[in-house]
């Protein structure tokens, strides 16, 4: 008897890839903190408990930006970047002003 796994479709992987305006904004982001995803690391840990690495903030163009670290990068960038711009699944945007 053949038992074979069935097939894994792309849908049932549950990743959550970053759209391209995500991946901008946090270019975005990375111009208003220095230009270096050193100095933007080095803005996050200022502003952070937890320190973060170059690698790790460059990471988060193919992977996403964690949910923990969306409002350190909101106070990162004096608000210039909202935790909307980079997570909208998680926070949705605002229509109040």
């Amino acid at each position: 008897m053949n038992t074979t796994n069935p097939p894994i479709l792309f849908k049932d992987l549950q990743t959550n890839f970053p759209s391209s305006a995500t991946r901008r904004m946090l270019c975005k982001a990375k111009g208003i903190c220095g230009n270096s995803w050193n100095d933007f690391a080095i803005a996050i840990n200022q502003v952070s408990k937890n320190s973060v690495s170059r690698q790790a903030c460059f990471q988060w163009l193919a992977n996403g930006v964690p949910a923990k670290r969306v409002k350190e990068i909101e106070l990162a960038t004096k608000g210039k970047i909202k935790p909307s711009d980079l997570r909208p699944d998680l926070f949705p945007i605002s229509l109040e002003k």
